[in-house]
Order: structure tokens, then C-alpha cells, then sequence
């Protein structure tokens, strides 16, 4: 069986479709076991090219093919675009994730045999297999029912993890460090930091900025790193990569960050992550089928914004991890 699958554009929903994904990939797995006369299976994920990369970290074999968000602007661009995605001959089950009409039209495009996804609005022009849509409910349990199109039935969703990655430092056990993704005030790093590293002694610190554009990362935080004083051991990390992220904080003693695609990677990967919340809606987003511990901060600005808190939890938590000297 040959199964396609348009992911959602944004990319913590499109993590937050990985339970669905595991479920398929073992539903399959199950159904070609089963089949003497067709035992093997094959998964094709669709992807806008922006964190495509994110899908290496699925634990199981599945085929990547990426769009632009141009050519999912309309009905017309989608139907140029979907030449590209050489999938026109054999696919069993085209299933979109999604509620745009856009990527319904694609199961069409590719000449699917069977095409499922929500039935709302003009969808069903497009859909021979059409789900209820279930409201305003969180998005892993939304996604998951499409597994009915294979099976009849939707069964129970399993808490899963990504795939283990290999170490980014080699001596991550003897030197245990912290993954801070620094935020911005007004074009600046937000001083605010400082005073957690004042306070520490003899940690180490791995400072990434995701707020800053690609090329101005490595510059604005060596700058930083210049002013921070000695007692601490500091390192800068490029974020250019997720698999590089995976391998960073998955070793890390815990990842803190305001970013909801980057808290939604870390908690798949199954990091402790201290989430700088604002103004996500974790009930419909939040990492609810992920192994990594999530600690959320609700923040609306930065005056108001309980910094002792965090840090406090932060350093009992380091020096918890971190080796007594001798």
C-alpha cells in the first residue's frame, strides 16, 4: 500500500502530526505483514520546503517531497506543482491532514486512488473519503481520526519521541549544559539574562538566538558572549538545522525558549524545555503526546514577566544535574 500525506504549513502543527504519523506507519506495517501477495508499504510525506527537515526525525522509512507556499496559493499553482512530486501513478491513499482546500485538491492532482480528509465546505468535491471534522480541539486529536480511512476505526493515540540522534559535544555527561534560546528587546539581546548568569558558577552555557535572521546569529551572539563574565563556560550555537537542534538539546540538561515551533521540536525530542509562553493556546498546541517534560512561563511583556521564577527553577535544576567539584 502507497500512502501520501500533506502535512500542515506551520512547523509545530506539523510536528504535532507525528502521533498520527507513528500510528500509520505501524498500522502498515501490520497490514503488509498480514498480505502474503503485498508486503510492502510505502509513506510519502508533502511538505513545504521551510523545516522540511524536521521530518528526519521520525523514527521509521518514509519518502519527503517539498512545495513551496507559492505553489500552494491557489487550486492552479497547486496543479502545476504537483508534476513535480513525480507521486502521478500509484498512490492507494492520499490523506490531508489539513482543512485547506488546496491540499485536497492534490489527492486529485496525483491521481490517488483514494482521497481523505476533512468533510468541510468545498472539500468534498475533491474528497471520496471524507471524517467528520471534530471543532476546536487540540491538533494531534485532530489528525488523528484520518487513520480511520485505513482502518475503520481510530483507536487509542500513543505518547511517542524522535528518533535518537547522535551527541553534538562529546563530553556532554562530564559537562552537563543548559540550551538558552535568547529573545530580543528592541533589536537587543534582553538583558534580563545576565542576572541568571551572574548568578551561576562553573556551568556551561550554549546560547542560540532564532529570533535573529540566519546571518546575524553568529556575530550578535559572539558580541554577547564577549561581555558576559569568566566564571561560566559559554558556547554559541548557528541555528540553521533542526536535526542540528534534535542533536543539541536532546543532551542537553534542558532548553529554554519563546518560540513555539523550536519548544514543539525539543519536547519530541524528549527535552526537559522551559517554554516562555507568549501567548500560545497549549491546549490545542501544546506538546500533549511528547515525552519531553514541558514547564510553561505565560509572558506578555517584558516588565511583567516573573524572571526570578524562571531562574530560580532553572538553577536548582542545573545544579541538580551538574557533578560536584572535588
Amino acid at each position: 500500500m502507497i500512502v501520501a500525506v500533506k502535512l500542515p504549513n506551520k512547523l509545530n502543527e506539523r510536528v504535532l502530526t507525528f502521533p498520527f504519523l507513528h500510528a500509520l506507519d505501524e498500522l502498515l506495517q501490520r497490514v503488509a505483514a498480514e498480505d502474503p501477495e503485498d508486503d510492502t508499504y510505502q509513506i510519502h510525506l508533502i511538505s513545504i520546503k521551510d523545516g522540511i527537515d524536521v521530518l528526519n526525525l521520525l523514527p521509521f522509512h518514509a519518502f519527503y517531497h517539498e512545495l513551496s507556499e507559492e505553489d500552494l496559493k491557489t487550486v492552479f499553482t497547486a496543479h502545476r506543482a504537483s508534476a513535480s512530486l513525480n507521486l502521478n501513478n500509484g498512490v492507494d491513499v492520499y490523506i490531508s491532514t489539513t482543512t485547506s482546500f488546496v491540499d485536497a485538491s492534490l489527492g486529485k492532482n496525483i491521481n490517488s486512488k483514494n482521497k481523505v480528509g476533512f468533510d468541510l465546505g468545498k472539500n468534498k468535491w475533491l474528497l471520496n473519503k471524507r471524517i467528520p471534522h471534530p471543532g476546536t480541539i487540540h491538533k494531534s486529536d485532530e489528525v488523528f481520526p484520518l487513520i480511520k480511512s485505513i482502518t475503520g476505526v481510530a483507536g487509542d493515540i500513543s505518547n511517542v519521541s524522535a528518533r535518537k540522534v547522535s551527541e553534538l559535544y562529546a563530553d556532554w555527561s562530564e559537562s552537563p549544559y543548559l540550551v538558552i534560546d535568547l529573545d530580543l528587546v528592541n533589536g537587543e539581546i534582553n538583558p534580563e539574562w545576565l542576572e541568571l548568569i551572574e548568578l551561576s558558577v562553573n556551568k556551561r552555557f550554549i546560547f542560540m538566538c532564532s529570533e535573529l535572521g540566519e546571518f546575524l546569529q553568529k556575530d550578535k551572539l559572539q558580541d554577547y558572549i564577549a561581555t558576559l563574565p569568566s566564571k561560566n563556560t559559554y558556547k554559541l550555537f548557528h541555528y540553521d538545522s533542526n536535526i542540528e537542534l534534535a542533536k543539541l538539546v536532546s543532551y542537553s540538561i534542558a532548553f529554554v525558549t519563546k518560540s513555539a515551533d523550536l519548544m514543539t521540536v525539543a519536547t519530541y525530542c524528549g527535552t526537559t524545555t522551559f517554554f516562555i509562553n507568549p501567548g500560545e493556546n497549549l491546549k490545542l498546541t501544546g506538546p500533549k503526546y511528547f515525552r519531553g517534560e514541558l514547564k510553561e512561563y505565560p509572558f506578555k511583556n517584558v516588565q511583567s514577566f516573573p524572571y526570578n521564577s524562571l531562574f530560580d527553577d532553572l538553577i536548582a535544576l542545573v545544579e541538580s544535574k551538574t557533578p560536584e567539584e572535588r
